[in-house]
């Protein structure tokens, strides 16, 4: 329980939920927090090269909107130029679906990953339920054991022992 709170309480795991993906968990322990801190570690570089790709796609979709948007402009005020604008504005829209597509796919990953996340997640929580209900049967185990204490503690008193 208390491995479980120190992570928990680490500054790096508030960065991460912050959206500061550039931080790690440092936990190097081998057991299941250990596991769960190597886990959320993975999900975080996953989440952070996505991102990556993903902002590279809107960049590459945003820059070609703009191609286009100027060959627009140049066809209205360049009539006798229309036929070689109409080849640059078929190599964009091509380069433009092509990048429709790139982030169609880093949509689709983005997806597998969230998905991913809400998984670990859930795990996490069973596993921190887990651990609250044994620590439960502890404290009962431990107050049960020191109500016996004090019960042969009175009557080795009462035995004047």
């Amino acid at each position: 329980m208390i491995a479980l709170e120190n992570l928990v309480k680490q500054l790096e795991l508030q960065r991460i939920a912050a959206g500061d993906l550039q931080q790690r968990i440092a936990h190097q322990t081998h057991d299941e927090i250990g596991i769960l801190a190597q886990a959320f570690n993975s999900m975080v570089v996953n989440l952070r090269e996505m991102l990556t790709r993903t902002t590279a796609a809107v960049t590459t979709l945003h820059t070609a909107s703009g191609d286009l948007s100027t060959m627009a402009e140049r066809l209205v005020y360049s009539t006798s130029a229309m036929d070689e604008q109409s080849i640059v504005t078929t190599t964009a829209t091509k380069k433009m679906s092509e990048n429709m597509t790139d982030v169609a796919i880093a949509t689709d990953e983005a997806v597998t990953n969230i998905t991913m996340v809400a998984t670990a997640t859930e795990e996490m929580t069973s596993t921190i339920n887990n651990i609250t209900q044994t620590a439960e049967q502890a404290r009962m185990v431990t107050a049960e054991a020191m109500q016996s204490v004090t019960s042969a503690a009175d009557q080795v008193q009462e035995l004047g022992v």
